[in-house]
């Protein structure tokens, strides 16, 4: 098995985008823009909490079903990049 697919990892990335998100709250704004237009303008603004925790808490999920399918690995590291973009933009 490959290292990247390796549990221990898989946990460490897991629990480091909390601790990253933790860390990050106090500096974030109340909203944080998700999704923008084509003219760059903010269309989705969601609140800070579940901006910060919802790519954390998928990528749990994401680890409790690659018991059951391969496939969930490769969306644990999907959702740890979607978490550091949405982190840069609740930061700047």
């Amino acid at each position: 098995m490959h290292w990247l697919f390796n549990n221990k990892v898989l946990l460490a990335i897991i629990v480091s985008t909390f601790l990253i998100s933790i860390l990050a709250y106090p500096f974030s704004y109340n909203e944080i823009p998700v999704h923008l237009n084509e003219w760059n303008e903010p269309n989705l603004i969601v609140k800070k909490y579940i901006g910060l925790f919802i790519f954390p808490v998928f990528m749990l999920i994401a680890y409790y079903l690659s018991k059951i399918s391969i496939q969930a690995f490769y969306a644990i590291y999907l959702f740890a990049i979607l978490h550091a973009v949405i982190i840069y933009m609740a930061i700047y």
